[in-house]
């Protein structure tokens, strides 16, 4: 019976070890931080958000250097702490596509859960975001938070 014991004793003392180790290879081995594109090949920003109220979706177009380079370096300060997606996120409700001189240079969006979400060649990306960074971000892109379908609805008054 006592040999029994050590064995399954040994057992969990290896399985804890191994998934120890798992986690501190996930930790060590993936570059939490993201890696952007030289902020002179971004030549424009396409902004797509949903408009839930009106049913439809609007398109705008970033092309003045000044404000594509406050997006980008609102996104370069915060190029730490993401984590690589490993499940299937929700539908972003505003989507931003960063364009070269003649191609895509990577996609990010802002999901209703206030996470960012970034995709490029190194693969997809996650980041939670405060809710001041949120509004910050709208602001930069020009959205209207007031017709996402996370915006609280606005009391009617009397």
């Amino acid at each position: 019976m006592a040999r029994i014991v050590l064995g399954l004793r040994n057992i969990i003392l290896v399985t804890v070890a191994f998934v120890f180790l798992l986690g501190v290879v996930w930790y060590v081995g993936f570059d939490r931080n993201i890696s952007l594109p030289n902020r002179v090949n971004i030549r424009k920003i396409e902004v797509c958000q949903n408009d839930f109220k009106q049913k439809a979706q609007q398109i705008t177009y970033i092309e003045d250097e000044q404000k594509i380079q406050k997006i980008y370096d609102f996104i370069d300060k915060r190029k730490k702490g993401w984590e690589p997606l490993l499940y299937s996120p929700t539908e972003p409700v505003v989507m931003t596509k960063f364009y070269g001189a003649d191609a895509e240079l990577f996609e990010l969006y802002l999901m209703k859960s206030s996470n960012f979400l970034i995709t490029s060649n190194s693969g997809t990306y996650l980041k939670s975001l405060h809710n001041d960074e949120v509004k910050q971000f709208f602001d930069l892109l020009g959205v209207q938070a007031n017709r996402l379908v996370f915006s609280p609805p606005k009391d009617n008054a009397l």
